[in-house]
């Protein structure tokens, strides 16, 4: 399976940023680095009021980020079984993953 890595655009510093962290991310080495094998492109910035799945993404990054900070799982509780898996059943690592990890 191929993927790909959608962001939402903010302001060309921090695009920036953003651009060169996961420059890092993907060819660095040690602990904050990993192998993407089939990502098809590197790192895509698009205006979410362009892109219905750029504020579809936004949507779902929003609810994992409210139940990661502040504890609060209404949303996430909705999508939950749309997430990727273990073959366990585990979704950290799998369906959300940290960086750095935890």
């Amino acid at each position: 399976m191929n993927g790909m890595i959608v962001c939402d655009n903010r302001n060309n510093d921090q695009d920036n940023r953003l651009k060169e962290f996961h420059q890092t991310l993907l060819t660095g080495e040690g602990r904050n680095t990993s192998v993407y094998e089939n990502l098809v492109e590197g790192l895509f910035i698009a205006a979410s009021h362009h892109s219905v799945g750029t504020q579809f993404a936004d949507l779902v990054a929003g609810a994992v980020f409210r139940a990661e900070a502040r504890n609060d799982t209404r949303f996430t509780s909705q999508i939950m079984s749309a997430f990727r898996t273990s073959p366990g059943g585990v979704i950290p690592g799998y369906g959300v993953v940290y960086v750095p990890k935890k």
